[in-house]
């Protein structure tokens, strides 16, 4: 008797697990949508973006964007960078959940690190193109940091 409860027990905590977080388990969902990436500050203590004040010209460094979602089902899916002179510009892309999910019920963080150079000395601006003001009423956002090529 003991073990058929115990059997019990651990099924009904398999089945919790698996509709709780009804993420596909061999990879991404099926119904899912690619979004613009969050990059609002303040979510967690992990900075959305992360790049140093001074670098060196000619050298390549790089840069993390890190991009929020309200649940675990949330995966990074790319980013777009576009390369000037002295201005990069990323634009992060998500998968989200597309419809009624259920997902384990926590902020997912997604980190993207991405290879910059400059090639001549002065300021240069790394821009992230995002958005704010989380699921219910998202509005782009756009994040710029200032480097010193030297």
């Amino acid at each position: 008797m003991r073990s058929l409860t115990y059997n019990a027990a651990a099924l009904l905590l398999l089945v919790l697990f698996w509709s709780g977080t009804a993420c596909d388990f061999l990879g991404e969902s099926n119904d899912t949508e690619e979004v613009i990436g969050f990059v609002t500050e303040d979510i967690t203590a992990t900075p959305p973006l992360v790049a140093p004040d001074t670098v060196q010209a000619g050298e390549p460094f790089e840069i993390t964007v890190t991009t929020f979602g309200p649940n675990l089902c949330w995966q990074a899916a790319r980013e777009e960078v576009v390369r000037e002179p002295m201005r990069v510009t990323i634009t992060p892309y998500d998968r989200a959940p597309a419809g009624n999910t259920a997902c384990a019920d926590a902020i997912a963080e997604m980190e993207r690190t991405i290879s910059v150079q400059f090639d001549t000395p002065g300021e240069a601006a790394i821009v992230v193109n995002g958005r704010t003001g989380w699921v219910n009423d998202p509005e782009p956002v756009t994040l710029t940091h200032t480097v010193t090529v030297e």
